[in-house]
């Protein structure tokens, strides 16, 4: 290519790579560090989930806890079930604090509701690190267990144990239900600012105030936020917006003011949960502070990137609209300037919306309807990807200073009879000054044998008809001007 060409090259991959650097620009917020209070600690991998993985090896609980360890105090158990019974046991070699906890839901049986239930029971009682034990998880929210059961386990719980108990509910259910508070050694409470839409400038203000509403109300009582976070992936609720910037924003901002006013809480939750896509959507695959692999998502100190792997994605882009420019412009060597800037926008552009969607389907965990989903989306990026390269050629063409390459030649062959045309022009109550410009440019027309007949259909306004009449008239014998008036019309009859 020459030197120009080059130059070309090079200015349109800066302005790329300008885009990507602007796009993913370091965001700065308050600073903490580990250890934090506690983390929600659901140990399920990839492939795994509560509802088919009948039960977790202590391996990989080991495993979990060692990727824990040094970043929470506590961790906060769901169920008891699923050979997460052994967490409490192993939690000890590592120093953790373990808040126990039994799912209970109807929909799955009195039976295996009495054994969750009995089960944590036994951990707090032979476990000196289980520092809290709840029972349920917003059963009264989603009306999965009526409130007289709920009760019912909550009494035994208390009667057998000296470790405190509670249930765990929406903040709001408690100032609602003021006598439940009774049935509880602690109120546990819920407050996730994504769900009820609050901006992230907002969100910590929200939680802190709503921890003050219950603390406020029930004085006496030890409030402890069991669950509070914001996810990094997902839709946009209203004002609240799913990213890792603002899930690394939340947790900074939210822990630094825990600490300094000291508010017990619980960080929903320590690793991403691909298996909650199923009840949540989406966005309740994206909670955790470390993703799906154990690898931490954001730092808390330093600056935080909304993707710490943009770079490599910047230079896919990059190189795939080169690649492909190199190619387009070592077949078209007659491109000027103009053509080849297009062409290298058209390519530089592509190259980098199909990084983006790789990017982004990267930061999925694929089930099969995903797999499903992004092959047709994929498929359907190709086939709009050679209409673009296509309509780029066209566009090359035209800008380009290049003579299109169908080019019809005027025939040499003197023709003895030129064949007669008539050109009709149809009109009614059209603007004069129009009327007269469609004709002139008819006039002008490089055809030695033709007429032009201006048909003027019921004007009845002179001042309408009669300056294109007069101007036809200066124009010769091959322009004529006919006016129809009262020309009968058909109407509708209703």
């Amino acid at each position: 290519m020459k030197f120009s060409t080059w130059m070309i090259v090079l200015v349109t991959i800066g302005v790329n790579l300008l885009i990507w650097t602007t796009i993913n620009k370091p965001y700065n917020t308050v600073e903490t560090s580990y250890p934090i209070n506690s983390v929600s600690f659901n140990p399920y991998k990839k492939n795994q989930s509560p509802y088919t993985t009948p039960e977790i090896s202590p391996e990989q609980l080991e495993e979990d806890l060692k990727a824990v360890e040094g970043k929470a105090r506590t961790i906060r158990l769901y169920s008891s079930m699923n050979g997460l019974d052994r967490v409490p046991e192993l939690a000890k070699e590592h120093n953790i604090q373990v808040v126990a906890s039994a799912f209970i839901d109807d929909r799955q049986g009195d039976e295996k509701n009495d054994e969750d239930v009995l089960r944590t029971i036994e951990l707090a009682g032979k476990n000196k690190n289980v520092s809290r034990v709840i029972i349920g998880n917003e059963t009264q929210l989603h009306k999965t267990v009526p409130v007289e059961k709920l009760k019912a386990y909550l009494q035994m719980a208390r009667k057998k144990l000296k470790t405190p108990v509670s249930t765990a509910e929406p903040w709001d259910f408690w100032i609602q239900h003021p006598d439940f508070v009774d049935e509880v050694d602690y109120i546990a409470i819920h407050i996730l600012p994504y769900w009820v839409e609050v901006p992230i400038d907002q969100a910590v203000d929200y939680v802190v105030g709503k921890y003050l509403a219950v603390k406020n109300m029930f004085p006496k009582k030890y409030v402890y936020i069991a669950e509070t976070g914001w996810p990094s992936d997902g839709p946009q609720r209203g004002a609240a917006e799913a990213t890792l910037k603002n899930q690394a924003d939340f947790v900074r901002r939210f822990v630094q003011r825990a600490e300094e006013e000291k508010i017990p809480y619980n960080i929903i939750e320590a690793f991403d949960q691909p298996w909650k896509s199923v009840t949540e959507g989406n966005v309740g695959e994206h909670w955790g502070l470390m993703d799906a692999d154990r690898h931490d998502k954001f730092p808390l100190q330093g600056p935080v990137l909304e993707d710490p792997k943009w770079k490599y994605w910047a230079i896919s882009s990059s190189v795939l609209g080169f690649l492909g420019t190199a190619v387009f412009l070592s077949r078209r060597r007659d491109l000027k300037k103009r053509g080849q800037f297009i062409s290298m926008a058209v390519f530089q552009g592509l190259a980098a919306f199909s990084t983006q969607m790789a990017r982004q389907a990267s930061n999925q965990y694929m089930s099969p309807g995903d797999i499903v989903f992004w092959g047709v989306m994929i498929t359907a990026h190709f086939l709009l990807a050679i209409l673009m390269v296509t309509d780029a050629m066209e566009i090359a063409d035209v800008v380009g200073d290049k003579p299109l390459k169908r080019k019809f030649l005027p025939s040499n062959v003197e023709l003895e009879h030129w064949p007669f045309v008539s050109l009709h022009v149809a009109c009614c109550n059209e603007p004069p000054d129009m009327m007269i410009q469609t004709v002139d440019s008819l006039a002008s027309l490089d055809y030695p044998n033709y007429e032009i007949m201006v048909i003027d259909n019921n004007t009845m306004d002179p001042a309408v008809w009669k300056p294109l009449q007069e101007h036809c008239a200066t124009l010769g014998d091959k322009v004529r001007f006919l006016l129809w008036e009262n020309i009968l019309v058909l109407k509708p009859v209703l």
